[in-house]
């Protein structure tokens, strides 16, 4: 049948592919069939669906289309507090994802509370030798460089 979970994960591996490719308008295609599937079969409030709004803001920032993958973004952090809890690793992660892309328009400030909050997080939920924690310490350093801010990176 269509509509079946499974034929919304043929769509996710079809999205991952042709993000992989360089094809966005491909994957933004395959992500919105395999979340609207989701949406009818699992409900609104699945944590796939905050996944596949993560990995749109993903797509859309390799696009350059930077206030759609913050829009994704924001949907993705709102399923995963909502389902998961606001200290789940996922919102570390989405919180994370946040501040790559507000890094990437130039909004340091918001980039570097966004990391923090991150790294509160992930910290907490993942201890601090976990390496999504060094990644969120080298993004943080990048950004207090960037700041002009040298003496705490």
């Amino acid at each position: 049948p269509e509509a079946h979970p499974l034929v919304a994960s043929v769509h996710l591996n079809m999205a991952a592919t042709a993000s992989a490719l360089g094809d966005f308008d491909g994957a933004i295609e395959e992500y919105g069939l395999a979340s609207r599937l989701l949406a009818r079969t699992l409900g609104d409030g699945h944590p796939l669906l905050g996944i596949i709004a993560n990995n749109l803001g993903d797509v859309y920032m390799k696009k350059g289309e930077y206030q759609q993958a913050l829009d994704q973004n924001a949907i993705g952090m709102v399923v995963f507090e909502k389902v998961l809890g606001p200290t789940h690793p996922n919102v570390g992660v989405a919180k994370m994802n946040r501040a790559a892309y507000l890094e990437r328009i130039g909004e340091y400030p918001a980039a570097l509370a966004a990391d923090k909050q991150a790294l509160v997080i992930l910290t907490g939920a993942l201890g601090p030798d976990h390496v999504n924690c060094g990644t969120v310490h080298n993004n943080m350093a990048r950004l207090y460089d960037l700041t002009g801010v040298t003496d705490t990176s």
